[in-house]
């Protein structure tokens, strides 16, 4: 057995160390519960995205045709250096990443064709979930991501 004094030095630890727990609870419910009052959402809106990155990007300018496995398409065309996209999807081309809007498939055939070259492959996009608001505020997209291996 411990001496009284270790013994008391020991109690007060643990009696330390277990406010310090109820603290940091009472902390953790007041300011990051969903159910605390000082809890806020914003409303930014989202939609469910699919990117493409590309191992490089074609140096003139480049079509991609995206057909999911229930017949849906999008159509996009992406000029190098510029940051828009043409055609009848909701898109954005940056340098090597082609981000789509609003287009979430579970498996899409993606054909690229450019002067002097094109490439197609069938594949499955792997998802992850965003919640654009907090990790407790609605609402909550999906963002699916493609790796392209260009010859």
């Amino acid at each position: 057995m411990y001496p009284p004094a270790k013994a008391k030095f020991f109690r007060t630890l643990i009696i330390i160390w277990i406010g310090v727990v109820i603290l940091a609870a009472l902390v953790y419910g007041l300011f990051f519960s969903p159910l605390s009052p000082f809890h806020q959402c914003t409303l930014i809106g989202c939609r469910d995205t699919l990117e493409l990155s590309l191992s490089h990007e074609p140096n003139v300018q480049y079509s991609i045709l995206l057909t999911s496995q229930d017949g849906t398409t999008r159509n996009i065309t992406c000029t190098p250096g510029s940051n828009t996209a043409s055609g009848d999807a909701t898109a954005i081309c940056r340098t090597g990443i082609v981000t789509v809007y609003g287009f979430a498939p579970k498996s899409v055939n993606v054909e690229i064709s450019w002067k002097g070259g094109n490439y197609t492959t069938y594949t499955s996009p792997s998802y992850a979930p965003f919640r654009p608001n907090g990790p407790f505020c609605p609402p909550e997209c999906r963002l699916g991501r493609i790796f392209i291996q260009l010859p």
